[in-house]
């Protein structure tokens, strides 16, 4: 089963204050969220960042599988996959 975050499909928004970048909030917001999804048979993750967030996704295993436009504001972003 793949999970699609996207608008309209599951939104889901993480983002920090930059005060706190760096204390491995996100590492452990993502692993609660990929052990979430595996629990509910979510086996692929497919996800849209911002291009600041792009080192963090691959550095936690995720690939960059293209680019497609922000649902927010119609900008070029960084689309990813993960497998879970």
């Amino acid at each position: 089963r793949d999970c699609l975050l996207s608008r309209g499909l599951g939104d889901v928004y993480k983002r920090q204050a930059e005060e706190r970048l760096g204390r491995g909030l996100g590492k452990q917001m993502w692993e609660h969220m990929i052990g979430w999804c595996g629990k509910q048979g979510i086996g692929r993750i497919q996800f849209v960042t911002s291009p600041q967030a792009v080192g963090f996704y691959r550095k936690m295993g995720a690939v960059q599988d293209g680019e497609t436009r922000s649902p927010v504001d119609g900008r070029p972003v960084p689309r990813f996959v993960y497998d879970v």
